[in-house]
């Protein structure tokens, strides 16, 4: 009779949200720049937030309760204007409200513009304050121009949340 999971988490997943790009996001020559305008929550083929959700302002997520969490950010990356070296879906994160580190990077190369890759990235993040723990993503390129897919239908270039257990 019992109704504790085998993981130790009592009450299953408390907390999982989605929210993706949908719009286009252009990179050019040798720089970058943070996602910062056309995010929105998945609202579409039945999608629902767990638990109270993220929030977001700006491209900067915060979380709204403590925990571990494994973080997982996705991007359809094109290729723009010729050969691209590397081009690169960085995920940064903060635990003072100021500082932000690199705490993952996934890249992509090509050699025309018909050419899309997919890059995905994992983190596992201890949320141990909710106003000073955030996370935000970042495009970059060291060569040539590249943009992240958006699309207000699907996902293509997406950030999800999911809490695995308490802190």
């Amino acid at each position: 009779g019992g109704t504790g999971l085998t993981s130790g988490f009592k009450n299953g997943i408390t907390e999982a949200d989605m929210y993706r790009l949908t719009a286009n996001l252009a990179v050019t020559g040798n720089s970058s720049v943070d996602i910062t305008t056309n995010l929105e929550r998945v609202d579409t083929n039945n999608f629902s937030k767990i638990g109270t959700g993220m929030s977001e302002s700006s491209g900067i997520f915060s979380f709204n309760q403590t925990g571990k969490y494994l973080i997982t950010a996705v991007a359809q990356m094109q290729c723009r204007n010729g050969r691209v070296g590397h081009g690169r879906l960085r995920l940064y994160a903060t635990q003072d409200n100021s500082s932000y580190t690199l705490r993952g990077q996934a890249g992509m190369s090509g050699d025309d513009a018909s050419d899309v890759n997919s890059v995905i990235i994992h983190v596992l993040f201890d949320v141990t304050n909710t106003t000073n723990d955030k996370v935000k993503l970042n495009i970059a390129t060291s060569t040539n121009n590249v943009r992240a897919l958006g699309d207000t239908s699907i996902n293509r270039t997406f950030i999800s949340f999911l809490k695995l257990g308490d802190t």
